[in-house]
This record gives C-alpha cells, structure tokens and sequence, in this order.
C-alpha cells in the first residue's frame, strides 16, 4: 500500500519500533512513589469521608486497596453442651445484642 508515495506494508522479519517503547528511568519512579507517599493519608482521608457520605466508588477502592482480603480457612469447632442447649429464641435473641452492640461502635 502506498501513502503520500511510501510503502506502507510491514517488512517480513522488520519490526517497525526495532528499539522498543522506552522505559522510564528508576530514578524517577522512586521520585513518584516518594511524591504519592507524602500525599497518601490525605488521600485515604478523603476517600474514608467520601465512603462514609455514600461514595460507593471510594468504600470499594478503600476495601480493595487498604484491607487485606480474606481468606477461607478450615477451622475445628467445638461446640459444648452449654451452647447446644441454647433455644431458637435465645439464639436469636443474642444476636440481636450483637447487633445492637456493634451499632454503638460505629
């Protein structure tokens, strides 16, 4: 193919960035992550306030950026008569408190 009288077709064999996309010197990657890392807890500052008015952009960058995630694990419980003895309602009942505590936390 011809564009503005050159040959415009790939070469057999010839790549057309023989040298590659240059790369960024460490020097100055050190210097960004030095920059960002003196703005950091602004940052998650204002990404915590964002979450906390409903920004569910900023809770799920928050999440997958500052927690660690969670993983599985198989766990043996024992679980003793005392606790087998507890009713439905009971039961219920405790959890409500625990919600009910973990209320007055937050």
């Amino acid at each position: 193919m011809l564009h503005n009288g050159f040959n415009m077709t790939w070469q057999k064999g010839k790549s057309g960035n023989p040298n590659g996309r240059p790369r960024k010197s460490q020097k100055t990657m050190a210097q960004l992550r030095s920059q960002i890392s003196e703005h950091l807890p602004d940052v998650i500052e204002v990404l915590a306030g964002a979450a906390k008015k409903g920004d569910v952009q900023a809770a799920r960058i928050l999440v997958e950026r500052c927690v660690p995630s969670m993983r599985a694990i198989d766990q043996n419980v024992n679980v003793n008569e005392a606790v087998r003895s507890i009713s439905d309602e009971e039961l219920i009942q405790m959890v409500k408190d625990f919600e009910t505590e973990v209320e007055k936390i937050h």
